[in-house]
């Protein structure tokens, strides 16, 4: 993977795999049978930048993610959520396959229209710097 790997990252924090089990997905939230498997996460890129220099494009990535956090009550909404940002932010170091050199939180937001009615979230999005693998 070319990316920093945020499911394993986060899963490998007791706090959060004790709350989410395996349940946290890239892009989109799941259903099975109809049904949504809570609490659950969801990551999402939503864009990356990176610096044209001289002789070729450098390798360090600027990239914002989102992570969201759903449940069918607030509290274990926001309780992931804080979780998740205490592993997340100021973290350098691995990332799957990727050395991070910096997560930085820059965003936080319960405003979003919940896909259903009684289903809680809490969104927030990180600033991930790290150096993209070259061949």
């Amino acid at each position: 993977m070319d990316e920093p790997n945020i499911a394993q990252f986060l899963l490998a924090d007791p706090t959060v795999a004790g709350l989410l089990a395996d349940r946290i997905y890239p892009e989109l939230l799941p259903q099975t049978d109809g049904e949504w498997r809570l609490p659950a996460a969801v990551f999402l890129r939503l864009g990356a930048d990176r610096q044209k220099m001289f002789c070729q494009t450098d390798s360090l990535v600027q990239a914002t993610y989102l992570v969201t956090s759903f449940s069918y009550d607030y509290d274990t909404a926001v309780a992931l959520m804080g979780a998740i940002r205490r592993k997340m932010v100021d973290y350098c170091g691995p990332m799957g396959d990727v050395a991070v050199d910096s997560v930085s939180l820059t965003n936080d937001s319960s405003l979003d229209v919940a896909p259903e009615p009684g289903l809680f979230r809490r969104s927030e999005t990180f600033t991930i710097w790290y150096r993209e693998l070259r061949a």
